[in-house]
């Protein structure tokens, strides 16, 4: 009901994106380092001018993290019911559709959390797009450093567990 939100956070963030089509990457590596994966995910919606690109883009990575967390509830829990379930909550969740007209960065966090985990979950995932999604979410917000450390350890753990048959 009230379209796309570019108050607050989300100035920050365009107009950072904007100094960087300038040239200018000061604020990038300065102030919003810790935000620079959203900044460069913002570039080709305010280079074409048109914000709605970077709210139809984020809603495209909800629905395949919605994909994602159902893998990993097939994954972890093994009943396609409970997976069809996490998909649809967390699609419905009145937080995660506010978040994707929002040009914060929490939508794209959290898509981008959901698809790193299921990526490292995978029994035998590439090592390639782990590490560049392990990357996006590092620098997607400061909590995303403790989040994929955590998350590799774990993945890590859980697939020598499962290797010795102990889960």
């Amino acid at each position: 009901s009230q379209g796309v939100l570019t108050d607050k956070e989300a100035l920050k963030y365009t107009g950072c994106a904007q100094d960087v089509l300038h040239g200018d990457l000061g604020d990038l590596f300065g102030n919003y380092a810790k935000y620079g994966a959203y900044v460069i995910f913002l570039l080709p919606a305010v280079f074409l001018g048109q914000l709605w690109v970077a709210v139809l883009m984020q809603a495209a990575f909800s629905l395949a993290a919605a994909a994602a967390l159902g893998r990993i509830v097939t994954r972890l829990v093994g009943d396609r019911r409970a997976a069809n379930a996490a998909f649809s909550v967390f699609l419905l969740l009145p937080l995660v559709q506010s978040w994707v007209l929002a040009l914060y960065t929490e939508s794209f966090f959290t898509s981008m959390t959901v698809l790193f985990l299921e990526r490292a979950l995978r029994p035998h995932a590439k090592i390639l797009p782990t590490c560049f999604l392990a990357i996006v979410v590092v620098f997607a917000r400061p909590v995303g450093m403790l989040f994929v450390g955590a998350s590799i350890v774990w993945s890590r753990e859980r697939r020598g567990l499962l290797r010795k048959g102990l889960s």
